[in-house]
């Protein structure tokens, strides 16, 4: 294995949002409404632990 093989491989990799973007969009259609979001915008907290 060498630099070349792996840059190749990496040119080559195609993203799973890409090659199973079906499955995706139908995982994301059925969670909305049923679940709840792990994180939101208001989430973030300062250094000083004040909002």
């Amino acid at each position: 294995m060498n630099t070349e093989i792996l840059l190749a491989s990496i040119k080559s990799t195609v993203p799973l949002s890409q090659t199973m973007k079906e499955g995706i969009d139908q995982i994301r259609d059925w969670a909305r409404g049923r679940a709840r979001p792990a994180s939101s915008v208001k989430a973030t907290v300062s250094v000083s632990g004040k909002e």
